[in-house]
């Protein structure tokens, strides 16, 4: 007959300690989103023959979960002790994507009050100037020691803070709640989001460059079409430089941000259409109407769910919305640009994909990279995502 032993207090917190010891050493050495799975047992005993099995009911849910939405677990450790059972697994996707998955399962499990599924995303952090502003960010790229001699490590005006159990919150007492940033001729206003964000991605510059040279470049006009197009900044780049665009965002508080993104770069009036819909509705409704464009720039989410309950899977639906999308391509298109911040989505597979669809049909020339942002410390680069893109003219 099992022996059942009550634990006090301080036989818990010593659990506790050790178990935030154990993350930080998973952590440190897969540099991948960590799930750590225990049981909320109230009384003093923690673990019995009815507690394990509800455990293992708990286990078996996660990883049916991660078997079906194609999230490789990477490492997976279970223990078993006096003061409850615990279960650390590694997995490989964005930390975003993982606690939508366990934050469902809690959701829908008869068993949710019970479960504990804590997300916990590696890497460092990164050291930032935004105009006039020092911001400190986690980055899960940034998995190296950086010395901290810099005194805005100090100093900074805003520091995101990670929870264990995903997402996260701001210290942003010397923040304004708004300020303005500028390159070149535009102007972005930017403001502290959830998730870390601040409306706007600026590695995305090298794009907003390569589009304003090929629209100035073409002799013609130019209509684009911007999808998951965000606070706008592709946009407005695109319309400084005299195309007519088409932007699109399921979220009208994002499409609100570009208008006033345009609006301080001083194209209050240029010719965009502002468009608050689904990506996949709105282009099936431009091929209805025989709408086309000459260039499109999309920046699909890792993960999403429509209006309707429709989910979004990057890995399953990037390939048909491409296709998709290429419906509306114009007789003589431009260029054709997919960005992707989706953790363990290779610019060679955008690559792939992009040749198979539009270089299939349109000839032309398809290329791939890393996107970065320049570390000044140090003159390399910290890793931002990837992009592909197909133009018409061949090098």
């Amino acid at each position: 007959m099992e022996e059942i032993r009550t634990v006090a207090l301080p036989e818990m917190l010593a659990a506790r300690e050790n178990r935030v010891y154990r993350q930080q050493a998973l952590l440190a050495k897969y540099h991948a989103p960590l799930v750590c799975f225990t049981m909320n047992i109230a009384g003093p005993v923690k673990n019995d023959e009815l507690i394990r099995r509800g455990f293992a009911y708990g286990c078996k849910q996660l990883e049916e979960t991660l078997q079906r939405e194609k999230m490789p677990i990477l490492h997976k450790e279970i223990t078993s002790a006096a003061t409850g059972n615990e279960a650390f697994y590694l997995v490989q996707t964005d930390a975003l994507r993982l606690k939508m998955a366990t934050s469902e399962i809690e959701d829908a499990s008869p068993m949710a009050r019970l479960f504990d599924m804590d997300v916990l995303d590696g890497g460092g952090e990164k050291l930032e100037r935004w105009g006039r502003q020092i911001l400190v960010r986690p980055d899960p790229q940034a998995i190296w020691e950086t010395p901290h001699a810099n005194r805005g490590w100090k100093n900074a005006q805003g520091r995101y803070h990670r929870s264990s159990t995903g997402g996260g919150h701001w210290d942003k007492e010397k923040l304004p709640e708004q300020w303005q940033m500028r390159y070149r001729d535009l102007t972005f206003q930017c403001k502290p989001m959830n998730f870390k964000h601040t409306g706007l991605f600026p590695e995305q510059a090298v794009n907003w460059d390569f589009a304003r040279e090929k629209i100035e470049q073409a002799g013609r006009p130019i209509r684009v079409l911007n999808l998951f197009a965000y606070t706008g900044a592709a946009s407005v780049a695109c319309a400084k430089s005299g195309a007519s665009v088409c932007h699109v965002d399921a979220a009208k508080g994002m499409v609100a941000w570009a208008k006033e993104n345009a609006k301080v770069s001083g194209l209050a009036d240029a010719p965009i259409r502002w468009i608050v819909d689904d990506c996949a509705k709105f282009v099936e409704r431009e091929i209805r109407r025989g709408k086309t464009y000459d260039a499109i720039i999309m920046d699909p989410p890792s993960y999403g769910r429509g209006p309707s309950g429709e989910v979004w899977k990057l890995e399953e639906n990037l390939y048909p919305f491409v296709e998709l999308v290429s419906r509306v391509l114009s007789d003589n298109p431009l260029f054709f640009i997919i960005n992707s911040y989706t953790t363990g989505l290779a610019p060679s597979v955008m690559r792939y994909l992009t040749e198979t669809i539009v270089s299939k049909k349109y000839g032309g020339c398809t290329r791939s990279d890393e996107l970065g942002l320049p570390v000044r410390d140090t003159g390399l680069a910290l890793p931002c995502g990837a992009t592909c893109r197909w133009t018409k003219e061949k090098p």
